[in-house]
């Protein structure tokens, strides 16, 4: 099956892979700018955020570009060499909290992480699912880098019902829902 296939694809293919290899060839991804010599990280951010990596052997040093599954250079994080600020640094800043519920939730320190997201609409999904399974739930926002990333919260929860709270949290699919301890 396979050889009678061959004939028929490959005058298709051959001229297809040449011009992708003759387009792969013409403008390869390069660092906006190189590194200083000095630099011995393991990979590179140039200044427009696209990430590289350290190949060669010695003093031949070749940055290779980081791509997705889909081959799409991997850009939009810090440059390297720029200081990032950590969560401790920035902390969770409450943004919205939602009224307590008529079971008393408000009781107790434990929270429910159901989700991190970074567009705000997916976060304000999550925290309407939450209200239609009456849950309180509170929202926190971290700047890290160029992105800002919100955590939406169950909760609180006395420590005796957090994990059931998790659970059921994942069965009503926040498959990722974790507790977290004041």
């Amino acid at each position: 099956m396979i050889r009678a296939l061959v004939p028929v694809l490959l005058p298709v293919l051959v001229p297809v892979l040449v011009l992708a290899g003759a387009a792969a060839q013409a403008e390869p991804l390069q660092p906006a700018e190189l590194p200083p010599a000095d630099y011995a990280g393991l990979q590179y951010v140039d200044s427009k955020g696209c990430m590289f990596a350290r190949a060669g052997k010695g003093s031949q040093v070749v940055w290779v570009p980081r791509v997705s599954r889909q081959g799409v250079p991997v850009c939009g994080s810090p440059p390297s060499g720029q200081r990032v600020p950590v969560v401790e640094e920035v902390g969770i800043q409450p943004i919205e909290v939602a009224p307590t519920t008529s079971s008393g939730q408000a009781e107790g320190g434990h929270f429910v992480a159901v989700g991190s997201y970074s567009d705000s609409r997916a976060a304000d999904q999550a925290a309407a699912r939450l209200a239609e399974l009456d849950y309180a739930w509170v929202r926190g926002r971290v700047q890290g880098g160029s992105e800002t990333v919100i955590t939406v919260f169950a909760g609180p929860f006395p420590d005796r019902a957090a994990a059931a709270a998790q659970a059921a949290l994942r069965d009503a699919g926040f498959a990722q829902a974790s507790v977290v301890e004041p």
